[in-house]
């Protein structure tokens, strides 16, 4: 059809050449006042000027990403390409004359792209009118035309009647006079005329579309302008010339010009998915029905063609957050109601600035709907941002997810006897955010587990350098285990567990100007209020360094903290940092250690350690001193006085023979080699727990260590919230023979327990070949195996393990796993996490 069309007006081209040349009677209408339009209206554009370079600079309209590097992310994920080169080659000089650029190629492809060309977003990606406009210049670049002077009016004349007046089709022409060139389609005229003689005077005003516009403008910036020449005719009425007259003589179109085709000069652009994005409209949540859309916490760029509405589903008790934002090129007033399941308006608001409004509900009869109207859908469409926000009864944070190279994967696991609901993991941005909901809501059945890797989550790629960290939200407690490694380099990973409050501390630093090693983590505010928070760091011996640092989170926001920059220019080696809540709010934070001293290449992350008033910690294990493990404890005194602290083994009851009593300055942290204390013992005492009291609440964590390994694991003190009737190690690591995991069960009673220890496979099933076995504890006792060690052959068939004490005591444990290189047990990836 478009050869057609092309082969067709070339045709009508060349029969008009024939009858000016030839001097066949042409007639000529008498005076014509109405204004006559062609059937399509070219848009006004930007005409994109060489010393800028815009499209790929961004300096003349948003910045970055500029349309081309927008194109690039969204065909090949990164913002530098050939394209752009190619572009920057030949379309960017800062010495060009001011108006050098792309103007002739926007009157081109206003003319020969006859569509509405409108915002939309796809896959949460924005697509402004700028951008859509200016790519579509790069598929118009070159082209087979017909151009004729303009200094002969009898052109111009006869081009106004035959395109616009017969074919109805605009065409472009130079309108500036002097110099410059300067291109516009035309696309309207009105025209009148007196005959006097042999000579017919004419005035005619043309209409044309202008780029003098911002890149985002939509539709057409209407121009005219008026021109007056004289027509020859002999005596037969026919044109054997003409003039121009009255200030056309020196005003008049330099050129006049015709596009038959037009494509692109850049081999690096696919103009076919230009056009299919220049034509889309509205947003990727559309369905291109009336019903509401389920919409899950996440940030969402939309646009507002016509009225939007969105379900957002909870349950009763749950904290939303709403925030809407216009585009700054936004003008129309948004109305938002946010109504509940009875069609009770809940809140509601015009938003008429650029700037946000939040709402922040409790639901009581979900789920909500988001209505989002204007008032005048006939001008420009809004485009706007909705940030969801939600906090549930229940939520775990993964605080950090490592970016190129490393995996990071996430096993979930349901360990209760009832259905847990509406489990959701939504990424966030390094301003606390949320990015993009990743998996869910799903349910997850009585024992139902699910492993996956974050690289076969659905993140968007142009967001994944914004997804900073990772939250889960359930209605129902849900176990979730982080691990994220370098293959045959260090591991690490997050179990928050229940480690979250008002007063925190990060219980290890490293001086800024220690370059084997090097710390960062960052403070989230968990509520939805702004949370004042006062930072103190300490020296090892308790000493204060500089003043105290006062900060401000916005709701849901982070605090991130690196030695070595502002305000953390003199961070002391092994200190550590004090962070407190000033109104209460529930915070919670984490360090990221790397350790390269020597052999050893460890990564250790910990959760920040809550100062709840625990007087009495455990550690439930300590390696012995003939063996290849040391154990480290690592204790702080979060308290302004002196605090007493006693080590104890478990099994010891009363005897306190081979205690050890310590005393704490005020804020002092110590580092103590148990290996070296207490693994000199055997028999009863070696199995045994270590018991750890202080006068005044004290924090701390144990750390497994190889003397001749690189990797290492810590592990927060077990508290009396951490023991629980049941445990459950969430995932066994050595299937793939890969991984060995190893277990600690202890017993911190003072009476003895018998354990049940149920394997169960990855379908949650317990088989014949995964037989129920017991273990007995003594008061005080542990006991610590590998599950291939206890469980044979048939451990390659275990998904999870569930220890339950038979009479509901309360019981503790942690898990280990390690590399397997060579087939032998191996250290170089360690990490694991309390039970």
């Amino acid at each position: 059809m478009k050869l057609l069309n092309v082969i067709r007006k070339f045709f009508v081209y060349i029969v008009f050449v024939i009858i000016v040349i030839s001097g066949i009677p042409f007639s000529l209408s008498e005076a014509i006042a109405d204004v006559i339009k062609t059937d399509t209206i070219p848009w006004s554009g930007y005409w994109w000027p060489y010393n800028k370079g815009g499209l790929a600079t961004g300096s003349d309209y948003r910045g970055h990403p500029a349309p081309i590097e927008k194109y690039l992310l969204w065909t090949t994920n990164s913002d530098d390409g050939d394209l752009k080169d190619w572009y920057l080659y030949y379309y960017y000089d800062p010495n060009a004359p001011g108006w050098h650029g792309l103007c002739p190629v926007w009157a081109r492809a206003a003319v020969m792209e006859d569509y509405e060309i409108l915002p939309s977003t796809e896959d949460n990606f924005i697509w402004r009118v700028g951008d859509k406009k200016g790519l579509l210049l790069l598929c118009h670049d070159y082209a087979i035309q017909t151009n004729v002077s303009g200094d002969d009016p009898v052109n111009f004349h006869l081009w106004l009647l035959d395109y616009i007046g017969t074919q109805k089709i605009p065409f472009l022409a130079d309108l500036d006079a002097g110099s410059e060139v300067w291109y516009y389609p035309i696309y309207g005229y009105k025209m009148t005329s007196s005959t006097s003689g042999l000579s017919r005077s004419i005035r005619v005003t043309i209409y044309f579309a202008d780029d003098n516009v911002f890149p985002d403008y939509v539709g057409t910036y209407e121009r005219f302008i008026t021109y007056t020449y004289t027509l020859d005719l002999n005596a037969q009425g026919e044109i054997t010339g003409g003039q121009w007259t009255g200030n056309s003589v020196d005003n008049h179109p330099d050129n006049l010009s015709f596009p038959f085709s037009s494509g692109p000069k850049s081999p690096y652009i696919d103009c076919d998915e230009v056009r299919r994005l220049a034509q889309a409209s509205d947003d990727f949540l559309e369905t291109g029905k009336s019903a509401a859309v389920s919409i899950n916490p996440g940030t969402y760029h939309l646009v507002l063609l016509d009225e939007d509405r969105y379900v957002l589903q909870g349950q009763s008790g749950d904290i939303v957050s709403i925030e809407v934002a216009k585009d700054d090129t936004s003008d129309e007033d948004i109305n938002i109601v946010v109504s509940d399941i009875l069609g009770e308006p809940a809140a509601s608001r015009v938003l008429d600035s650029q700037e946000p409004t939040i709402f922040t509900l409790e639901l009581r009869n979900p789920p909500y709907t988001i209505s989002m109207t204007q008032d005048d859908y006939t001008g420009d469409p809004n485009i706007y941002t909705m940030t969801i926000s939600k906090l549930t009864a229940f939520h775990q944070n993964v605080p950090y997810i490592p970016k190129s190279g490393p995996w990071s994967g996430f096993v979930m696991f349901n360990a209760g006897d009832e259905m847990v609901e509406d489990v959701t993991l939504v990424t966030s941005d390094p301003d606390g955010r949320p990015v993009q909901t990743l998996l869910g809501p799903v349910d997850f059945a009585p024992y139902e587990k699910q492993v996956v890797m974050f690289d076969d989550l659905p993140w968007r790629s142009h967001e994944y350098g914004d997804s900073d960290s990772l939250m889960l939200i359930s209605n129902q407690p849900l176990n979730m285990l982080n691990l994220f490694a370098l293959d045959q380099n260090p591991m690490a990973g997050f179990v928050q567990d229940k480690a979250s409050g008002s007063h925190l501390v990060i219980p290890g630093t490293v001086a800024d100007i220690a370059a084997a090693g090097n710390l960062k983590g960052s403070v989230l505010n968990e509520s939805f209020d702004e949370a004042g928070i006062t930072i103190r760091i300490y020296d090892v011996d308790g000493h204060q360094q500089d003043d105290d640092i006062e900060e401000v989170i916005a709701p849901g926001g982070k605090y991130f903290f690196t030695p070595g920059t502002r305000p953390f220019s003199h961070v002391p080696k092994r200190g550590w940092i004090d962070i407190i809540a000033t109104d209460g709010n529930i915070l919670s934070a984490y360090q990221y250690v790397k350790n390269s001293v020597g052999s050893r290449n460890a990564i250790d992350t910990l959760f920040a350690l809550p100062v709840d008033g625990t007087t009495s910690l455990i550690v439930p294990h300590v390696t012995p001193q003939l063996g290849w493990w040391r154990t480290y404890l690592t204790l702080i005194n979060p308290n302004d006085t002196i605090n007493p602290v006693n080590l104890h083994f478990s099994v010891a009851g009363e005897d306190q023979t081979n205690d050890m009593d310590l005393e704490f300055a005020p804020f002092e942290k110590r580092v103590i080699d148990l290996t070296s204390e207490y693994g000199r013992f055997d028999g009863e005492p070696a199995r045994s727990m270590l018991e750890i009291t202080g006068q005044y609440p004290v924090v701390g964590y144990y750390t497994y260590s190889p003397p001749y390994g690189k990797d290492e694991a810590s592990f927060p003190l077990i508290n009396d919230d951490m023991l629980k009737s049941k445990l459950v190690l969430p995932h066994y690591a050595g299937q793939g023979g890969h991984f060995w995991t190893g277990i600690c069960i202890c017993n911190p009673n003072n009476y003895p327990v018998t354990v049940s220890v149920q394997p169960y496979d990855g379908n949650g099933r317990a088989g014949e070949d995964l037989m129920m076995t017991t273990m007995s504890l003594g008061a005080g006792e542990k006991e610590i195996f590998t599950v291939r060690s206890k469980f044979g052959d048939s451990a390659s068939d275990i998904s999870f393990i569930e220890f339950e004490e038979n009479e509901q005591a309360p019981i503790g444990g942690f898990y280990l796993f390690g590399n397997i290189k060579n087939g032998k047990l191996s250290v170089e990836m360690l990490t694991g996490a309390n039970m």
